[in-house]
């Protein structure tokens, strides 16, 4: 028989505006203990304390786990374990044993994202996707093959095929359950040390020309001096609420090269805004997969997950990021673009206009994150001059960053291996490892996507591609590109 649970006595509804309830909920601020409010300060501890109660069995979970969480400011420097509550190979054994095979499944939602499996085979072809995504298929048939089998084999197992992206954010990211009438974060119980949780502050706005990889840059760079392996880092502040969702992600998307557990951004307007953008109902949907809006910010801040706040902490004004890419072999190395070595004024200043071509020798691929990036670039009209620069769409996955290029044309490598030539790599990624990308790019370089573009279009690393020229487009330049495309090509880099 099943025990009474231990916090059972803070289980509240959660009301709707028009009367009833969306579900219930571990209320965290009827618990009325002075240390929550005192040493709470990130709403990250405060999603660890909510998932040790919600998940307190007395077995698993006892009421010590809980209180470990509590006294943060004690446990913590001492490396204690806390659950924030894995599935054994056991289908086959079950169905032997003549029991239900179907009653094996995840105790926790699982999505499984098939992103690394694409390569950079075909490209600089409009044929490029089809191509790669059928070698992407005979090089995998035996695990995909099993993939869906374990689709279709467990509940609670979400698998997003090949060629549909990397993170599907906007349909994954559900930021509150509601299972069988509980509400809970979006949140993964397992068993772990409690972290350290680093606070980021984010002041101003980014100015004009500096865009997310530049801002993801900084960022890694000052949090690797910091330091924080094995930490959990939450970004607060005034600056957070003037970053677009999509930003945000990218940031917290780089949490492994700047060595943290995780990177969060707190649920704010920002967020609610993404939700309605992505078609989740403002009030009437609330399903395990998807909660509606109206729920999920009543619960947020019911459980006071919307505060601001400081504690072990870094700061950064945004008005301080600078165009910039990191390299040459480490994500944090960044260089600020202004000091990189040679000029290429001649490329906007020439009064014929921007007239340049991607070299032959140059391999270019564009391999984007989602196919919703594939329909606004060619709504607007900005595929058909990246195609003619090389820039085809190969596929959808993370393809260079993982080292997936495909091989380089051979006269190119042997060209490279004969006569000791320091080849670069510019990519708009994560990693940027020497011999990841691929064993003759000795040089990689991070960079936003217009920087890849415009390094692409130099043909060298060693060009000085700063944002008044390249980004901001200033008005002569756009006067002196006499055509539609040139402006339109102009724009692109």
């Amino acid at each position: 028989m099943a025990s009474e649970h231990a916090f059972k006595g803070i289980l509240t509804g959660l009301p709707k505006p028009g009367g009833g309830e969306f579900g219930k909920f571990y209320g965290l601020p009827t618990l009325n203990d002075l240390r929550i409010g005192n040493y709470f300060e990130l709403v990250l501890e405060v999603i660890l304390l909510e998932s040790a109660i919600r998940n307190c069995d007395n077995f698993q979970v006892t009421k010590e786990d809980v209180e470990k969480i509590i006294d943060w400011e004690k446990t913590s420097p001492k490396q204690v374990e806390i659950p924030f509550n894995h599935l054994a190979c056991m289908h086959d054994a079950i169905n032997k044993l003549g029991s239900d095979s179907n009653k094996i499944n995840p105790l926790v939602p699982v999505d499984l994202v098939i992103d690394h499996s694409v390569q950079v085979d075909v490209a600089r072809s409009k044929n490029a996707v089809q191509e790669n995504m059928e070698l992407e298929f005979q090089r995998n048939k035996e695990r995909f093959a099993f993939l869906k089998w374990g689709s279709n084999a467990f509940q609670n197992l979400l698998v997003v095929p090949p060629g549909s992206g990397i993170v599907n954010l906007e349909y994954l990211g559900r930021v509150v359950f509601n299972l069988d009438g509980m509400l809970y974060p979006d949140s993964v119980p397992i068993s772990m040390v409690l972290p350290g949780v680093v606070g980021f502050e984010l002041s101003g706005k980014l100015c004009n020309g500096v865009i997310a990889t530049d801002l993801v840059l900084t960022v890694t760079q000052m949090l690797g001096k910091h330091g924080v392996v094995g930490k959990f880092v939450e970004f607060y502040g005034e600056g957070v609420g003037k970053i677009s969702l999509a930003d945000r992600a990218t940031n917290a998307n780089m949490s492994p090269e700047y060595g943290a557990t995780i990177g969060f951004f707190p649920v704010d307007h920002v967020t609610l805004q993404y939700l309605k953008l992505t078609g989740r109902s403002e009030e009437t949907l609330s399903t395990f997969q998807h909660s509606c809006v109206a729920m999920i910010e009543a619960y947020l801040r019911a459980n006071n997950m919307f505060v601001d706040y400081n504690k072990e902490h870094t700061h950064l004004d945004l008005a301080d990021v600078e165009p910039c890419i990191s390299g040459p072999k480490r994500p944090h190395d960044r260089v600020p673009l202004k000091e990189m070595k040679a000029d290429w004024h001649s490329c906007l200043d020439n009064k014929v206009g921007f007239n340049v071509t991607v070299k032959s020798w140059i391999k270019t691929s564009l391999a984007p994150g989602s196919g919703v990036v594939t329909k606004y670039l060619l709504q607007s009209g900005l595929q058909k001059y990246l195609n003619e620069q090389g820039f085809h769409i190969v596929g959808y996955g993370y393809t260079t960053c993982i080292g997936n290029l495909g091989d380089l044309d051979e006269s190119v490598a042997s060209a490279i291996s004969e006569n000791d030539i320091v080849a670069a790599a510019v990519l708009s990624g994560n990693r940027n490892f020497e011999g990841r990308v691929h064993p003759l790019t000795r040089v990689n370089y991070l960079a936003s996507p217009p920087l890849v573009v415009a390094y692409a279009l130099v043909g060298t690393a060693r060009a000085r591609c700063h944002s008044k020229l390249v980004l901001g487009a200033t008005r002569q330049a756009c006067q002196q590109c006499h055509s539609h495309k040139k402006h339109a090509l102009h724009k692109a880099t």
